[in-house]
């Protein structure tokens, strides 16, 4: 075994998926098992590949051959997923397959190997098991060496665990560390043997309890997963693991592999259901962003909990209890212990990468802890936006609108908007339709939409203008018309608008009574009349006439509405005394313009007094003043006379001779009815008046015998006068008894009788007796 020998070695090895052989030149010892190990893991015993092996043995290097027995070969190289690599015996190297390969009347190549450690047979028992190749007869290069060997599985004791492979210090229970041993054979599958690890695990103060079984050395673990103590205890293991090779007939198991030192393990921090944790991100500016962990979202083997959020991504441990501790990363954290399934809430978090850490209540409990690392984000800087604007139509409308948008700040929140005219609000805040806005029914101004977000503190405004037509203003004047007919008033009117504003083209409207009667065409002009206006009611409206619709600049007036003319007699006078010449008619008029012209024949005037009017019936022609004015009309009055004076004296003569009881009485007719009376006494051929009578006596009276006449004047009508006849008033004689005649009684009864006559006097007499000459 130690001889130096310089040979190939053309092994025949079990292999299901090359169906040719393929010659194989190695130029490392590590290549050529790793591709005999490969080989016959993965293949069933009876399939075959021809690979050619070179190899040389003893001390010394020739050529590039390797030598196993150089000392200076003093490394050793993986050779596979399963762990295989080189093994020294007396500080020489080998390979340590999961193979054994004999040669020469079944002695091992690898010395120090035990029957104990080669199965499913014993080293006795190799040359008839049915588990154990052939021999087959190999050459070295050169020709002058013969070797011959056959393969069978063996089972060397495991390689300890390697610690170097754990994290330093304690082990978080929910932290994957590796339970890996190096320099195994592979562990072998095939369909003669499943060949696995069984790993097994002893607390400090329990008992050795199996917890896995691989068929690989490198086993990953959750200590939580694995241990349940370290659900709520800190505890501290060991591990170690043996190999079970199971067999259809039977079960081998390797030795036990070296035990490892303990390690201590913390019970696993509380389970944070990351998928369940929401976050609010930071308004631009502000430190209003939130962590909200629902009740529900934290498990652990404890009931309590605590949390803190470091700023950044930190997987650093640290205490904010702890003075001097180095948490100066720290936002906040509970500051007593909390039920371990109720949620919390963080607020007022600035934009930042921030870890949040669950972590088991107490120093007891150890100091492992979930970590979730969270972004908070810088929400957008919140902006408003013009989307639309609609002018007002017309001058003083209210039929503007604006529209607007929203952006930044929490898009998913509601946006407020407000609009302003100044300081005034115009529109009370309220909720957009999502981002959006829009307000109708304004009047031209500058307003401030103002946008603030449900979430965000800050606001952000844009100021919009709604603009108007010009104003149309206007003057106007109105003159009255002077003709009933032809109506001759007229309205004229001027249009503006305000300075800085360009003059569009008018339209001139006309309404009477309310009805519009006229209107003009659209002019570039400023100034438009309407002429040929009867009296009333109008109103003349200058319009834009690029905005025909709207309201424009309106004046109203009233046109003094002409009555027609009418002629009414004011005053007359009849002629004074019949056949006279001083009759007089006073006439005046109304409707037109109150300027009139009279004409009576040829005689005009505009007093409308005519005089010197014998009695008779006259006709009036009226007109107005205005020689344009086609308004006239004519009336007749008649001018009267009074009839004739006429007077006759009714008189009663003087009933006793020389008495002065006569009486006169003028009965007058004709003239104005109102009368003065004269009375005359013709005395000595002259014609005197009495100082007693009055011209207002009718009747006269205690007259004497004479002869009288009355000269009527018509108290109404100067210089009318009538003289009556004259009338005598004669002296009666004097009364006598001409005859008295005495007629005797016949009866006593009866009485006697007298008869007297009388003369003189009016002839009417009175007749009286007496016995006594008294009575």
């Amino acid at each position: 075994m130690r001889a130096r020998l310089k040979y190939i070695v053309n092994v025949t090895l079990p292999v299901m998926s090359y169906r040719n052989p393929v010659p194989v030149s190695l130029a490392r010892l590590c290549m050529i098992w790793m591709g005999l190990f490969l080989l016959l893991v993965k293949n069933d015993v009876r399939a075959q590949l021809q690979a050619n092996i070179y190899m040389q043995l003893g001390s010394g290097v020739a050529g590039s051959d390797l030598s196993l027995g150089s000392t200076s070969f003093s490394y050793y190289y993986p050779f596979s997923y399963w762990g295989g690599s080189m093994y020294s015996v007396n500080n020489v190297f080998y390979p340590n397959p999961g193979y054994l390969i004999f040669y020469q009347n079944n002695q091992s190549m690898l010395p120090g190997l035990s029957a104990g450690v080669i199965y499913p047979v014993t080293q006795a028992g190799v040359t008839d098991n049915a588990f154990v190749g052939p021999y087959i007869t190999y050459k070295n290069s050169s020709n002058t060496v013969t070797f011959t060997a056959r393969w069978i599985y063996v089972m060397p004791t495991p390689v300890k665990i390697n610690e170097g492979y754990w994290p330093s210090g304690s082990v978080c229970a929910n932290q994957q560390f590796s339970l890996r041993s190096d320099y195994n054979p592979a562990l072998i599958q095939d369909a003669y043997a499943d060949v696995k690890a069984i790993f097994e695990y002893r607390y400090s103060d329990g008992n050795w309890t199996p917890f896995d079984s691989v068929n690989y050395l490198d086993l990953p673990v959750i200590p939580v997963n694995k241990f349940p103590a370290l659900a709520t205890q800190k505890k501290s293991i060991q591990f170690r693991y043996r190999i079970r090779a199971r067999y259809a007939t039977a079960v081998y198991y390797s030795a036990y592999s070296p035990e490892t030192g303990f390690k201590e393990f913390l019970p696993a921090p509380p389970k944070l259901a990351a998928a369940s944790v929401a976050h609010t991100d930071a308004c631009y500016g502000e430190a209003n962003g939130t962590i909200s962990v629902p009740d529900g979202a934290v498990t652990g083997g404890f009931t309590q909990k605590r949390w803190i959020l470091r700023r950044g991504n930190v997987t650093d441990p640290c205490n904010p209890s702890i003075p001097n501790s180095n948490c100066g990363n720290l936002v906040d954290w509970s500051e007593d212990l909390e039920p371990m399934s109720q949620g919390f809430s963080i607020t007022g978090l600035s934009a930042d990468t921030y870890t949040l850490w669950v972590v088991n209540p107490g120093d007891d409990a150890g100091n492992c802890f979930t970590p979730i690392v969270i972004t908070i984000k810088q929400l957008d800087q919140l902006a408003i936006s013009q989307t639309s604007l609609q002018n007002v139509s017309c001058y003083n409308g209210s039929d503007g609108a604006i529209g607007v948008s929203a952006s930044g700040g929490n898009t998913s929140g509601p946006y407020y908007f407000t609009l302003l005219s100044g300081t005034t609000i115009v529109r009370a805040r309220q909720a957009g339709t999502g981002n959006t806005m829009s307000w109708q029914g304004l009047p031209a101004g500058t307003y401030t939409a103002r946008m603030e977000n449900g979430s965000c503190a800050g606001k952000s405004e844009i100021n919009i203008t709604i603009t108007q037509p010009p104003q149309i203003l206007g003057v106007a004047s109105f003159t009255p018309p002077t003709c009933v007919s032809p109506g001759n008033g007229s309205a004229m009117a001027t249009g503006s608008v305000p300075a800085g504003f360009t003059k569009p083209p008018f339209i001139f409207k006309l309404y009477k009574e309310g009805i519009q009667i006229d209107q003009s065409a659209a002019i570039t002009g400023d100034t438009y009349s309407f002429t040929n206006l009867a009296g009333g009611n109008y109103k003349i409206e200058i319009i834009n006439a690029d905005y025909p619709l709207c309201q424009g600049w309106s004046q109203s007036a009233t046109l003094a509405t002409l009555n027609p003319l009418d002629l009414q007699l004011t005053g007359r006078d009849s002629v004074s005394c019949f056949g006279g010449s001083d009759g007089r008619l006073q006439l005046s008029a109304t409707g037109g313009t109150n300027l009139y012209s009279y004409t009576l024949g040829t005689t005009t005037n505009t007093t409308g007094l005519f005089t010197g009017l014998t009695a008779g019936t006259y006709t009036i022609k009226l007109k107005n003043q205005d020689a344009t004015c086609n308004d006239e009309i004519t009336k007749s009055f008649d001018v009267f006379q009074r009839s004739a004076l006429g007077v006759v004296l009714q008189k009663t003569d003087i009933t006793c001779n020389n008495a002065d009881n006569g009486i006169l009485k003028a009965v007058v007719s004709g003239g104005s009815g109102s009368y003065k009376y004269g009375w005359q006494q013709l005395k000595n051929g002259v014609w005197t008046t009495n100082s007693i009578w009055f011209n207002t006596d009718q009747q006269i009276e205690a007259l004497q015998p004479g002869t009288y006449r009355v000269v009527i004047t018509d108290d109404k009508a100067s210089g009318c006068t009538v003289t009556s006849s004259q009338v005598v008033l004669d002296n009666p004689t004097a009364v006598q008894i001409t005859n008295v005649s005495i007629r005797e009684a016949v009866c006593l009864a009866d009485g006697a009788g007298m008869t007297m006559t009388g003369t003189g006097g009016d002839g009417n007499y009175t007749y009286t007796w007496s016995l006594d000459g008294t009575n």
